[in-house]
C-alpha cells in the first residue's frame, strides 16, 4: 500500500523548523564570535584601502617620473648632458622602482660616460644591472655600457671579456658587439683571443657586414 503523501502544511512546518533552527545556531555563532568578525572586517577593509593606495601611488609616481624622464632626454639629446644629470639624478633617487626610473637610471650611467665619469657611471649601470635582471633590453644596455666605460678608461682586456660577455645572449647586436671585442683583444695585445673571436663572427653569422668585416680584420692580423 502506497504511503500517504505529507499535506502542504506538514511540509510547510518542516522547512520552518529547520529555518528556525539554522537561524539560532547562525545567531550563537554570530553572538560568539563577533568580535573576531569585526576584527576580519577590519583587516579585509584595511587591505583593500592600502592596494588601492599603493595603486594609486605607484601611477602618480610613474606619471612624475614619465615627465622628469621626457626633461632629461631633450637635454641628453642636445649634448647637455651635466643638465640631463641634474635631472636625472633625483628621478632615480626618488623614483628609481618605477618603468621611467629604471630607464632614467641607464639615462643617467650614459649622461656620466659622456661626461668621463666613468666611476659614476659604472655605479649606475651595475645599479641598472642588478634592479633589470629579467629586462633583455635594459640588461643589455647596462653591460654594453659597463663594457664602454672599461674601453674609453684603455682597460681593453676588460672591455673585451665585457663585450664578448654582453654578445653571449644571443642577442640581435651580437655580430657586432664581438667585433669590438675583437678589437678591444687586439689592442690589448691578446691576438690570439682576437682571432677567435673574429673567427666566431665569420662562422656563426656569414654572409653579413660583420663578418665581412671580421674576414678583413682576421687578414690583417694574419699579415
Amino acid at each position: 500500500m502506497l504511503k500517504p503523501r505529507k499535506s502542504l502544511t506538514a511540509r510547510k512546518e518542516i522547512k520552518e523548523d529547520k529555518f528556525v533552527t539554522f537561524y539560532f545556531k547562525a545567531q550563537s555563532f554570530l553572538e560568539e564570535y563577533k568580535n573576531w568578525l569585526g576584527i576580519a572586517v577590519i583587516a579585509i577593509v584595511a587591505v583593500v584601502a592600502l592596494s588601492l593606495y599603493i595603486k594609486t601611488s605607484s601611477e602618480e609616481s610613474e606619471r612624475v617620473a614619465a615627465s622628469k624622464l621626457a626633461e632629461a632626454k631633450t637635454h641628453f639629446a642636445s649634448a647637455n648632458y651635466a643638465a640631463a644629470s641634474s635631472v636625472l639624478g633625483p628621478l632615480v633617487a626618488e623614483h628609481g622602482d618605477t618603468r621611467s626610473g629604471a630607464l632614467g637610471t641607464i639615462l643617467l650611467a650614459k649622461s656620466f660616460l659622456a661626461q668621463e665619469q666613468y666611476n659614476e657611471a659604472a655605479e649606475y649601470f651595475n645599479r641598472s644591472l642588478e634592479k633589470s635582471s629579467d629586462d633583455a633590453v635594459l640588461s643589455l644596455a647596462a653591460r654594453l655600457g659597463l663594457a664602454s666605460c672599461h674601453d674609453q678608461q684603455g682597460n681593453y682586456q676588460e672591455a673585451a671579456v665585457a663585450y664578448e660577455a654582453a654578445a653571449e645572449d644571443g642577442n640581435f647586436k651580437a655580430s657586432d658587439i664581438l667585433l669590438d671585442a675583437a678589437r678591444c683583444y687586439e689592442l690589448a695585445n691578446q691576438i690570439d683571443d682576437a682571432k677567435r673571436v673574429l673567427n666566431q663572427i665569420i662562422n656563426d653569422f656569414p654572409n653579413t657586414a660583420p663578418a665581412s668585416t671580421a674576414q678583413v680584420s682576421l687578414a690583417e692580423l694574419k699579415g
